[in-house]
């Protein structure tokens, strides 16, 4: 099942669901020689994630930092729990969150998890944090600062600018996430990070799915690029780093009181970066490119967004944001359930018991698909293929989110820890562009926006006469799926009048 799997995943498992009468019963697919177990059904998935016994992403672990370059001493330390390594006599390494503050002695490669909660989760470390975020965005988003590829024309006396949606979005949020959690200096080292980061995405699952090195030689360039520029940052003193987030500082000396080196860290730290910069960015153009195609919700969420913007600074209301703008809020859902293609991992380390009586032998691998469970009819209505923005406004629909069918972000002991600070920069950034600017689509895109199509998904027609962008569904967990390349929306930008 290989070439189906990795051609669209979620086709196959669709066509697998519906081969066994559609009953989301457990069923078994062959990828390169390994048995796969396939889970569609929301109580299969919730069990999955509780199960710590006999599951484990251990294994999954391994194989990732494996994958980005993490050596097999590296790996094999941070899987050690205190007791399993040898202490030293240095005071220093005593005091460590791992030796000191781990109550339930667990390994590193657990332990990160607690930190990235400590710093993403509500509190101050992520009120600090969200702070300078949305400094960052802020200052993207001052009319003076819109330059860069995505600009693709201004008119002559600059009160007009031609941008693309997609760059925009991306450009934005991925420079303003890395000077929040890694500080300016990795920009100072290496001005193209960006760019190399947008590479290294697009092809990043050839990573994931163990593609050969023949076969992978553009991913594993551009990530050659990138942990060299890391690997640097890392060699700068300490004090030149001090506008790093706690969380990357953190992580940084926890691994190296672990004895492990540059180039193991600099590997890791990629990983953890790639997550931070993957999604966000794709759900505001999918949020905005929604938006653009009904002029009356662009309108709605202009007015229903206006009073959480407090000042054309820094000043945003944020609890009025994130819980008084039910229209944003339900089109935000809407962009997690029909974009996400995000799956859960773990491995059978023991025999388990899967849906109502198959027995999963050991080394079996288990997946739970989110997509599956994001387009069931049963939850969601016969209108799970399309788009709807008021599907998470019905009355017959309220509580969905909080269902075990909507969990874009995971769950269990691997429940995304950024889905607070996800949720805070899209917020912000809608909210500010739709402050800030006067958004028209523009008549006729410019050649060079509208490439050669692949893949698959909706095309639709706009009032403006441009292709509403389709959904790239063909990378297999690619997180929130982009359009197809070479599809995009190109908008035209004025400045707003303040009242």
């Amino acid at each position: 099942h290989a070439v189906a799997f990795f051609k669209d995943g979620d086709a196959l498992m669709t066509y697998g669901r519906k081969y066994f009468k559609n009953t989301r019963e457990p069923f078994l697919i062959t990828l390169v020689g390994e048995k796969l177990a396939i889970l569609t059904a929301p109580q299969d998935v919730a069990a999955m994630w509780k199960n710590t016994e006999t599951l484990s992403f251990d294994p999954f672990f391994r194989e990732i930092y494996g994958a980005f370059g993490v050596t097999s001493d590296a790996t094999h330390t941070m899987c050690q729990t205190p007791s399993e390594l040898p202490r030293t006599g240095d005071a220093e390494k005593q005091t460590t969150m791992f030796r000191s503050e781990n109550p339930m002695h667990k390994s590193m490669s657990h332990l990160q998890m607690d930190i990235f909660r400590m710093q993403l989760h509500p509190g101050e470390k992520l009120d600090s944090l969200g702070v300078k975020f949305m400094g960052y965005i802020n200052r993207h988003l001052q009319w003076e600062s819109l330059q860069g590829d995505y600009v693709l024309s201004s008119s002559t006396n600059s009160t007009m600018k031609t941008i693309s949606l997609y760059k925009w979005t991306r450009d934005v949020l991925v420079d303003s996430a890395t000077r929040t959690f890694c500080g300016e200096k990795i920009l100072e080292i290496d001005p193209m990070l960006a760019k190399h980061l947008y590479e290294f995405d697009a092809c990043s699952w050839k990573l994931i799915c163990h593609y050969p090195q023949f076969l992978a030689k553009d991913v594993l360039s551009v990530k050659k690029k990138i942990v060299s520029a890391l690997v640097a940052y890392l060699e700068l003193p300490k004090a030149d780093r001090l506008d790093a987030s706690w969380m990357f500082q953190t992580l940084e000396s926890e691994q190296r009181q672990l004895g492990i080196d540059n180039a193991d860290i600099a590997s890791a730290m990629l990983l953890v970066f790639w997550v931070i910069n993957v999604n966000a960015h794709k759900v505001c153009f999918w949020i905005l490119a929604h938006a653009m195609r009904d002029p009356s919700l662009l309108s709605t969420l202009r007015t229903e967004t206006a009073p959480a913007i407090l000042s054309q600074d820094t000043d945003v209301d944020m609890p009025y944001l994130l819980n008084r703008c039910p229209h944003l809020e339900a089109l935000y859902h809407e962009v997690l359930r029909y974009a996400s293609s995000g799956a859960s991992l773990r491995s059978v380390i023991a025999p388990t018991v899967v849906g109502n009586s198959k027995v999963l032998p050991v080394g079996t691998k288990v997946l739970g698909s989110y997509q599956q469970l994001h387009y069931d009819e049963s939850v969601f209505g016969d209108d799970t293929q399309e788009f709807k923005v008021d599907r998470f406004l019905r009355p017959e629909n309220a509580g969905l989110t909080k269902g075990k069918s909507f969990r874009p972000f995971g769950g269990g002991p691997t429940y995304c820890p950024g889905r607070f600070v996800a949720k805070q920069e899209v917020f912000v950034f809608v909210a500010a562009v739709l402050a800030r600017f006067d958004i028209s689509m523009a008549t006729t895109a410019p050649e060079h926006a509208n490439g050669p199509k692949k893949g698959g998904g909706e095309e639709r027609g706009t009032e403006s006469g441009q292709t509403f962008p389709r959904i790239d569904r063909a990378m297999p967990f690619g997180g929130v799926m982009p359009p197809i390349e070479g599809d995009d929306m190109i908008l035209h930008l004025t400045p707003r009048r303040q009242d």
